[in-house]
């Protein structure tokens, strides 16, 4: 299934090999299930200082397995 996730938050901190994880974690699958992402949208969030934040926008695809 094609997905296009908007407004995928991370701190300044955090590091950009999370967003498959996060990815998963906010479609409620696993994160093997999550394959061909991609950023195509990388943004700044600075409107809450000092919580300035990294905003992505990501298309990929995943896998839907039904769990038992």
């Amino acid at each position: 299934m094609a997905l296009r996730l908007r407004e995928i938050s991370l701190n300044l901190e955090e590091n950009e090999d999370s967003l498959p994880r996060k990815a998963a974690e906010i479609l409620g699958l696993a994160p093997d299930d999550i394959r061909d992402w991609r950023i195509v949208r990388r943004g700044i969030d600075a409107r809450k200082k000092p919580r300035v934040l990294r905003v992505y926008t990501e298309i990929g695809r995943a896998s839907c397995r039904e769990r038992v």
